[in-house]
């Protein structure tokens, strides 16, 4: 209510909204290597890499909303 009435709700609001982001760009780019993901993987098995690339993402979006969002 106080971010309301001070008029900084959609600052703050952008503002978590872009620490979440790049979060998950970072747990992403972290989970990928540590599983072996890399561009190699996606020329020669494009389908393995984006059922990898798509479970990484569901689980850093889950990460992030625990770690900033829900907390």
């Amino acid at each position: 209510m106080v971010l309301i009435l001070s008029g900084t709700l959609t600052k703050h609001l952008a503002d978590i909204n872009e620490a979440a982001h790049d979060r998950t760009v970072l747990i992403v780019k972290q989970m990928a290597k540590q599983q072996g993901i890399t561009e190699q993987l996606k020329s020669s098995n494009w389908l393995t890499w984006l059922q990898a690339m798509n479970n990484i993402q569901a689980s850093a979006r889950e990460l992030v909303f625990s770690e900033i969002v829900y907390a």
